[in-house]
């Protein structure tokens, strides 16, 4: 049901997905002995774009980069391949520049906040202040509709047998 609404969880779902088969491709080509040029620069290139477009998708996105940057260093640091790493280092960092990074200039010259979360908040609302895990026990129900199978903007509920059949 969500897939079929306009949303950006589809993308980012999909654009993950695909940074993670091209990252595990990625450290494949930098611990072989030789490293073929032309294959392991089309990784790379696919592989920080995925991380730019996931990262102007959804603020989400952003953790990508810091999930490629550990493996590849940690990559880099087993195999001695510091001038492969800092290419994709470099490329990571020039395509969220060229690609999303405008985005997070534009919020910061907004709103004065570059994820843009608080200007969300004030339209949305906020929890009140010392909310804690006594206050998840009326939250319970809807997490668990929300999980199983919650339409709509939550206002189509299966019927309660359904989300016990789910439960077990």
């Amino acid at each position: 049901f969500t897939s079929a609404i306009v949303n950006n969880d589809v993308l980012i779902a999909f654009l993950v997905a695909l940074a993670l088969v091209l990252l595990v491709k990625l450290v494949q080509d930098m611990q072989r002995t030789k490293v073929r040029r032309g294959e392991f620069f089309r990784s790379a290139a696919l592989l920080v774009v995925c991380c730019a477009l996931a990262a102007l998708t959804k603020l989400s996105g952003l953790g990508l980069y810091v999930l490629v940057f550990i493996v590849l260093s940690a990559v880099a640091w087993h195999a001695k391949k510091i001038r492969e790493f800092t290419f994709c280092f470099l490329l990571l960092a020039f395509s969220f520049a060229l690609f999303s990074g405008w985005w997070y200039a534009r919020n910061w010259m907004l709103y004065g906040d570059v994820t843009g979360l608080n200007a969300m908040l004030e339209i949305m609302g906020r929890r009140e202040p010392g909310f804690g895990v006594a206050d998840l026990a009326p939250e319970v129900e809807g997490i668990r509709w929300s999980y199983w199978a919650l339409f709509g903007q939550t206002n189509l509920v299966a019927n309660e047998w359904l989300y016990h059949a789910f439960d077990l």
